[in-house]
């Protein structure tokens, strides 16, 4: 399924796809103080879009410390003659906002854009993994899923592949790794909070 990188009014980049589908983490300050369902879904439209009405019919999950994962559909917002919606094309303005809207380093948004581009990546999908949510981010180690041999580790965020490692090379190196690892899963950018 081909998706396209749009920046929504907010400067959130997310790709979306040709039905107007997204999904995502955003920081919602006070997300559990908002009070009503109405205020709370209200809250992720607009830290997702910049727009109180921009995601309809949306699902979301709070992930803990202000932290939501919502999808949805933005095609109401893509389709107005005067949106503010913008394609983003530029590799160099791709990596830009997404280091500014993750808090992540460039090497790792250079990452993510040529795993991407790796016709690897697009068939990787069809291996079941095991996703473990690193607490008060959006990151995740993954895996795959038992009974299958655990042959490479990387660390996501939002579909973002940020790093990878496959068996041989912590098998050679196995403390650089772990450490690479561990580092990957804190966040390159020490101390960077999502979205702020």
């Amino acid at each position: 399924m081909q998706r396209k990188w749009m920046r929504f009014p907010n400067g959130r980049l997310w790709r979306v796809d040709e039905n107007g589908y997204v999904e995502g983490t955003v920081t919602v300050p006070d997300f559990l103080s908002t009070g009503d369902l109405e205020g709370m879904l209200d809250a992720i439209s607009e830290a997702a879009t910049g727009s109180l009405a921009g995601l309809c019919d949306f699902s979301y999950r709070y992930l803990g410390q202000d932290i939501v994962a919502f999808a949805g559909s933005v095609a109401d917002m893509l389709s107005e003659e005067d949106s503010e919606v913008q394609e983003v094309t530029d590799r160099a303005e791709i990596i830009a906002l997404l280091r500014a809207q993750y808090g992540i380093a460039e090497f790792e948004a250079v990452h993510a854009l040529d795993a991407m581009a790796d016709p690897a990546y697009a068939t990787s999908g069809a291996i079941a993994e095991c996703a473990l949510p690193i607490a008060g981010t959006a990151r995740q180690l993954r895996c795959p899923s038992y009974p299958e041999p655990c042959s490479y580790v990387r660390v996501v965020i939002d579909g973002l592949e940020l790093a990878y490692w496959n068996q041989d090379e912590w098998q050679e190196a196995p403390a650089d790794v772990m450490g690479a690892i561990m580092g990957a899963a804190r966040g390159a950018a020490r101390g960077a909070s999502l979205h702020r």
